[in-house]
């Protein structure tokens, strides 16, 4: 079974990042924007979510998506100041975050 790809971010990492998913075998299960992000849209339909969008949405993406159990790799930069707060909440959520600047 291939690993289920939630891609958060349509814009042109976005579409790249599902693009190489879809050629190396893994399922993306949609591309949402920036701001389309509400956790009943995402609970069970994906295996984890590669957020992509700006600064002031990556903080509620990452949340969302942790709260509805998606483990998250998160390459969008400018949103330090929150970062550390995220950082702080995803023990409690039992969820994984990896940030890395793109």
């Amino acid at each position: 079974m291939s690993a289920r790809l939630l891609v958060i971010g349509d814009g042109k990492m976005g579409r790249a990042v599902a693009q190489l998913a879809t050629e190396r075998g893994l399922t993306v299960v949609g591309v949402y924007g920036p701001t389309d992000m509400a956790e009943p849209l995402l609970s069970g339909v994906a295996d984890v979510a590669i957020e992509f969008t700006q600064p002031d949405a990556a903080a509620a993406n990452v949340r969302a998506a942790l709260a509805a159990g998606l483990p998250v790799v998160c390459g969008t930069t400018g949103w330090d100041a929150e970062l550390a707060a995220v950082r702080a909440e995803v023990p409690q959520s039992s969820g994984a975050l990896l940030h890395a600047h793109n």
